[in-house]
C-alpha cells in the first residue's frame, strides 16, 4: 500500500504541470487593445442609446402628430356637424317663411275675392236701386199710386240705400285688411 501511495504521489506530481493553469502575462499592448475595445463598445453602446433615444423621440413626435391630426379631424367633423345643423335650421326657417308667405298670399287672395264680390253686390244693388227709383218715379208721375204704396216704395228704396251704404263700409273694411296684409 505504501508503494501504491508513493506511486500515486509521483504520478500526481508528474501530472501537475499538465493540469496546472497557464499564467498569462498581460502586456501593455494588450491592455491598450482591451481599453480600446472597451471604448469602442462603450461608444457603440452610447450610439445605440442615442439611436434608441432618437427613435423614441421620433415615435413620440409621430404619436403627437397623429394625436394632433386626430384632434383636427375631430374638430373638423364637429364643425361639419355644426354647419349641417345650421343649414338644416336655416332650411326649416326658410320653409316656415315660405309657408307663412303662402298663407299670407292665400289670405290676400281670399280678401280680394271678398272685395270683388262685395263690389259686384254693391254695383248690383245700385243698379236695382236705380231701376226701382225709375220705376217708382214713372208710376208716381202717372198718378197710379196711393199714399200707402208711395210710403212702402219709399221704405224699400231707403232699405236699398242702407244696404248700399253697408256694402260700402264692407268694401272699406276689406280694402283696409288688404292694405294691412300687403
Amino acid at each position: 500500500m505504501k508503494i501504491k501511495s508513493i506511486l500515486l504521489v509521483v504520478l500526481l506530481a508528474s501530472m501537475q504541470p499538465f493540469f496546472a493553469q497557464e499564467v498569462k502575462t498581460v502586456t501593455q499592448a494588450e491592455i491598450k487593445t482591451a481599453d480600446s475595445l472597451k471604448v469602442i463598445s462603450n461608444t457603440l453602446d452610447l450610439e445605440k442609446q442615442q439611436a434608441e433615444a432618437q427613435a423614441r423621440s421620433e415615435n413620440e413626435k409621430a404619436v403627437r402628430e397623429k394625436l394632433k391630426s386626430e384632434k383636427e379631424s375631430l374638430k373638423d367633423s364637429k364643425d361639419r356637424e355644426r354647419d349641417q345643423k345650421r343649414l338644416e335650421k336655416n332650411e326649416k326657417k326658410l320653409e316656415k317663411e315660405k309657408k307663412s308667405f303662402e298663407k299670407k298670399q292665400d289670405k290676400i287672395a281670399t280678401h280680394e275675392k271678398r272685395l270683388s264680390k262685395t263690389k259686384s253686390k254693391k254695383a248690383k244693388a245700385e243698379k236695382d236701386l236705380a231701376k226701382r227709383t225709375e220705376k217708382f218715379e214713372k208710376r208716381k208721375s202717372r198718378g197710379k199710386l196711393s199714399e200707402m204704396e208711395i210710403e212702402k216704395e219709399n221704405i224699400k228704396i231707403s232699405k236699398q240705400q242702407i244696404k248700399i251704404m253697408e256694402l260700402e263700409k264692407d268694401i272699406e273694411k276689406e280694402e283696409k285688411r288688404l292694405n294691412k296684409l300687403r
